[in-house]
C-alpha cells in the first residue's frame, strides 16, 4: 500500500532518486534530477523535496557535500509500490525461453540449468536451494528382497526424485509379502511427506500389519536418520560470485569479506532460507529485513519452487541494495514459473504399476 505520507510528487522525485542511484551507483543530488528532464520544476524546489525526503527517513547523506543515497526504509517503499513494471524484453525473453526448452526431466539438470541461465543474464549472485524431497509428497514406497537378509527400499516423490536404502533383515520374508507390504505403506503415505511419518504412523501401520512389525520398525528408524541428515545437509547451490564481485559496491573490502562468510556457512544459509518458503510468493529482503547479519548491505529476490501449491525450495538474486529489482524480479519470476510449470506437471503414474 501507497505510504499516504508521501505526496505524489515526493514519490515521483523519490523514484526518480532511487532509480538514478540503481544505475550509477553515485549519490543523487537536484541537478542529476534536473539533468534528467523528468521535472519542470525550479533546483530549489527539488532540493527542498530531497531534504523532506532525507527528514522523513527515504534518503540519506553519505557525505555533506554529496547527493542523497536511499535508505532501507527508502528501498522498501520503491520495491513495494514505485518502481517501473518491467517486462522482460523481446529478445531476451525468446532466449530464455530457447534455454528453458533444454530444461531435462532429471531435477538436478533442472536446478543446474535455471542457474545457467540466471548466471548469464544478470551479474549478480544465484543461490538454488534445492527441492527437499523429504518434505515432498510421495507417490510410491516399494520394497524389494536383494538378498537373504536385505530389502532395496525405493520411495518416489511427486516431483520424480527416487531415494532408495537397504534394510538388513533378521527374520526371512519372501517378496510376495513385500508387495503386500509395498502397497500397505503407498496407500498409507500416499500425497504425504516421508518426514510425517511418525511413530503414531508406525503403530498405525504395525497394528495393520503386526506380523511385519520388525520390518517396519527398521524402516521407521532409517527414514528418520535419512530424513534428519538430509535436512541439515539440504543442498545450496550458488554461482555468479566472480561477476558481483565486479561491483563498486564490493571495492569495500570488508563489505565483501561478509557476504563472502556468509554464503559459505551453507547450514546457516539453508536454515534461514527455510524461513522464506512458508511465504510461497515472491519476495524482495532488503538490509536490515535480512534474518543473516552479512547480507544487511545487500538486495535478495526469492522466489519459490513449488509442486503445486507447496514450496519445495527456492530460486534467490543476491546483490547490493543498489540491485536492478525493476529487471531482476519479472526475469525472475518468469523463469521460476516455467520450472514450477514442469514440477507440477510431473506424471509418475507409470511408477505405480510397479506394486500392481
Amino acid at each position: 500500500m501507497i505510504n499516504k505520507q508521501l505526496d505524489e510528487r515526493k514519490k515521483i522525485i523519490l523514484e526518480a532518486t532511487i532509480s538514478n542511484y540503481i544505475k550509477t551507483a553515485e549519490p543523487v543530488g537536484s541537478k542529476a534530477l534536473l539533468d534528467s528532464g523528468q521535472f519542470q520544476l525550479s533546483a530549489a524546489t527539488i532540493r527542498g523535496e530531497l531534504n523532506d525526503l532525507e527528514k522523513d527517513g527515504y534518503l540519506a547523506h553519505l557525505h555533506t557535500s554529496s547527493g542523497r543515497v536511499p535508505t532501507d526504509k527508502g528501498y522498501r517503499l520503491y520495491v513495494d509500490d514505485l518502481m517501473p513494471q518491467h517486462t522482460v524484453p523481446s529478445i531476451q525473453a525468446e532466449e530464455m525461453e530457447q534455454k528453458l526448452l533444454l530444461v531435462g526431466s532429471d531435477l538436478e539438470e533442472v536446478v543446474f540449468q535455471v542457474t545457467s541461465i540466471l548466471t548469464s543474464l544478470i551479474d549478480y549472485t544465484i543461490i538454488v536451494m534445492t527441492p527437499d524431497v523429504y518434505q515432498d509428497s510421495l507417490k510410491l514406497i516399494q520394497l524389494v528382497l536383494v538378498d537373504l537378509n536385505k530389502i532395496l527400499v525405493v520411495i518416489l516423490n511427486s516431483i520424480g526424485v527416487n531415494q532408495e536404502f537397504l534394510l538388513n533383515i533378521s527374520d526371512a520374508i519372501g517378496q510376495d509379502d513385500l508387495n503386500a507390504l509395498s502397497q500397505l505403506l503407498t496407500r498409507k503415505l500416499a500425497g504425504k511427506s516421508l518426514a510425517r511419518l511418525d511413530e503414531q504412523v508406525l503403530n498405525e501401520l504395525v497394528a495393520e500389519l503386526p506380523q511385519f512389525k520388525i520390518v517396519l520398525s527398521q524402516l521407521y528408524v532409517q527414514v528418520q536418520r535419512i530424513s534428519t541428515s538430509f535436512t541439515q545437509n539440504r543442498s545450496v547451490l550458488t554461482k555468479g560470485i566472480a561477476k558481483m564481485l565486479r561491483l563498486p559496491e564490493f571495492k569495500n573490502i570488508e563489505y565483501t569479506q561478509k557476504v563472502l562468510e556468509a554464503l559459505e556457512e551453507t547450514k546457516v544459509l539453508c536454515s534461514v532460507l527455510s524461513h522464506y518458503l512458508s511465504e510461497g510468493n515472491q519476495q524482495i529482503v532488503i538490509g536490515e529485513e535480512h534474518r543473516v547479519e552479512n547480507f544487511k548491505e545487500c538486495g535478495l529476490l526469492i522466489s519459490p519452487l513449488k509442486m503445486g501449491e507447496t514450496s519445495v525450495g527456492m530460486v534467490c538474486v543476491l546483490g547490493p541494495k543498489r540491485m536492478n529489482y525493476p529487471t531482476i524480479a519479472p526475469m525472475l519470476e518468469k523463469i521460476t514459473q516455467r520450472v514450477n510449470t514442469y514440477l507440477g506437471a510431473q506424471d509418475v503414474s507409470e511408477s505405480l504399476k510397479i506394486i500392481e
